[in-house]
């Protein structure tokens, strides 16, 4: 009661003075002692007590009231169930995990005999603050265990991926021969979607809903057949979903994922088309499923198709299906249309501008690109790493380096992480610019902040060195590269024929294939063209021959001018003639 004296709630007392005179006037001697302490235990005036606790939580006064509790507690003065009830409540409609904890300790200190349905509150109370190991505890201890109780249990469980207790649940409830509902139906085969793994429990749990009659209920079919499709099995989705003698608008786009998932292109529109055929609508969800889709797979008139029914629906100005579409028929090549449909949008977020800069940057739209990120800027939003990543790429392809490099520098000012493709992305510009300084900066900025350099980072920094002049350091990057595909393997032969050592290119030729790394087109291009620099006719003849009789690799144009050029500079011109009659390949203008 110090506590609210000392900070002069006025709630409190007015709650205070409220208790005072609703009390019988024996059982109380002034405000001033309530204030100290001296009440009389008086256990039968708990009902007017109670009621001022209740007024408190009424009045959503949850810890004044738990204070007043404390005050009560402290003179002897009971408190009823009703009120516990009540404080409980208010607990678990607040969440107020730490005020609930006290009422129960409250409860248990006071010796009353808990009944029923406060330990049923209680573990509803626990289960919604989220403090499952609470909610056992008293689950376990409970003499009476309704099915209403078992099914929060199991949904407290799997709300929160604790599926292994799910699945105890059951078991222990299937045991004590409790027939489950839709509820814990529901539930559990959440659980058993989560994992691959879990089919064959799944299935289980199936078996037991067509026993228990439940398997035409809508809510469990649909778990049912989301289930399987999570696990990876499309036939018994099907399968479930044919049976079901009633199906509602998320029966069909449960089964239309699944199709999605499994990258069943035809059954997924034809499942469309039979859903509006049957009178239903397609909901949000199923169209942001299948949107996704059409782009992946570059399936324009389905997508317009898709596209007309959202314009029927009324979806086309939510944001999130703007998103979509515009994505669609940007990788449909459609970029008139995104661009117009964006335009139309009442609301462009951050998502969709970084979308619609993305796509015009790789689609070839660098123009574009450009004016939507500075637009944006403009219109005070900022661009994502995606965003930045691909205009400074826009930048780098137009031959604009020094731009590319302001833009990376910008990038950083407004705490913008580039990450490896930045890194890709960047380094071709310094190269462009032969700035082996900034180069170099942007080497150890990535030591220092941590960026990992993947594939195509230690690609890209190997052709700045070697292209700025500097082949060891080229050569010391490679070496100390962890991953190293075709690409960096022909980047660093490149480099060499490029400084005219086609000694070395040629031995980096064999490590290669001794690292286990097959060598393509590109790599023959690339030590032929060191050959060809470096007047090695024996090596290079040697090597064309072997294209096609060791690596089954068909010598094209390029290999071609390579060989005209070598051999004729070098004079022999009875080798170039059994080289055109033998291989008869038609040289072009280069050749």
């Amino acid at each position: 009661m110090a506590y609210f004296l000392h900070h002069s709630r006025l709630p409190a007392l007015i709650l205070i003075r409220q208790f005072i005179y609703h009390t019988p006037r024996n059982s109380i001697v002034s405000v001033s002692a309530l204030e100290k302490g001296r009440i009389r235990k008086k256990p039968k005036s708990h009902s007017k007590s109670s009621a001022a606790v209740s007024v408190s939580s009424r009045e959503s006064r949850l810890r004044e009231a738990i204070d007043v509790l404390n005050v009560m507690d402290k003179q002897g003065i009971m408190i009823n169930t009703e009120t516990y009830a009540s404080l409980i409540k208010l607990c678990t409609d607040m969440k107020a995990l730490n005020e609930g904890k006290q009422v129960h300790t409250h409860m248990e200190n006071s010796g009353i005999n808990i009944p029923y349905s406060l330990e049923t509150k209680l573990v509803s109370m626990y289960i919604k603050c989220a403090s499952l190991e609470d909610a056992r505890q008293v689950f376990d201890r409970m003499r009476k265990r309704t099915l209403y109780l078992w099914s929060s249990m199991i949904g407290g469980y799997s709300r929160q991926g604790i599926y292994e207790e799910v699945f105890n649940l059951y078991k222990q409830m299937l045991a004590k021969r409790l027939e489950p509902d839709r509820s814990v139906f529901v539930w559990v085969l959440k659980a058993c979607s989560q994992q691959v793994g879990f089919l064959e429990q799944g299935k289980k749990v199936h078996n037991d809903a067509v026993r228990f009659g439940l398997e035409s209920d809508v809510l469990v079919g649909n778990e049912v057949i989301d289930m399987y499709g999570k696990c990876g099995d499309l036939k018994n989705a099907h399968q479930v979903f044919d049976r079901m003698s009633e199906r509602d608008a998320m029966s069909w786009t449960i089964i239309i994922g699944v199709c999605v998932r499994k990258g069943c292109a035809g059954e997924s529109f034809e499942l469309l088309r039979r859903m509006q055929a049957e009178g239903l609508r397609a909901n949000l969800e199923c169209l942001l499923t299948i949107i996704p889709l059409c782009a992946n797979l570059g399936a324009l008139t389905q997508g317009k198709e898709i596209h007309g029914y959202i314009v029927r629906g009324e979806f086309e100005e939510n944001v999130s299906v703007g998103r979509v579409l515009v994505d669609m028929y940007a990788k449909c090549g459609n970029i008139r249309n995104a661009r117009r449909l964006f335009g139309k949008m009442p609301q462009r977020d951050a998502v969709l501008w970084n979308v619609m800069v993305a796509t015009c940057a790789q689609n070839g739209h660098h123009k574009e690109a450009q004016e939507l990120f500075h637009q944006m800027q403009a219109e005070g939003i900022e661009p994502d790493l995606i965003s930045w990543n691909s205009i400074i790429a826009v930048c780098v392809q137009n031959g604009e380096g020094g731009d590319a490099l302001k833009l990376f520098c910008q990038m950083q000012q407004v705490s913008v992480r580039p990450n490896s493709i930045t890194v890709a992305s960047i380094l071709p510009a310094c190269a462009q610019l032969v700035a082996l300084q900034q180069g170099k900066e942007i080497h150890a900025h990535i030591f220092r902040n941590g960026v990992k350099s993947d594939v195509a980072g230690t690609t890209a920094l190997v052709d700045m060195y070697a292209k700025c002049g500097h082949l060891e350091y080229a050569r010391r990057v490679f070496e100390k590269a962890l991953g190293r595909d075709t690409i960096t393997w022909n980047t660093m032969i490149g480099a060499y024929a490029m400084h005219g050592h086609g000694d070395k290119a040629f031995e980096l030729f064999y490590e290669m294939q001794l690292a286990g790394v097959k060598p393509n087109n590109a790599t023959f291009a690339g030590v032929l063209s060191a050959c060809n620099h470096a007047d090695m006719v024996d090596e290079a003849g040697y090597l064309f021959n072997s294209m096609d009789q060791e690596y089954q690799i068909k010598p094209d144009a390029d290999h071609f001018a390579s060989m005209v050029d070598l051999l004729s500079r070098a004079g022999r011109f009875n080798e170039l003639n059994d080289l055109m009659k033998k291989k008869q390949i038609e040289p072009d203008a280069s050749a």
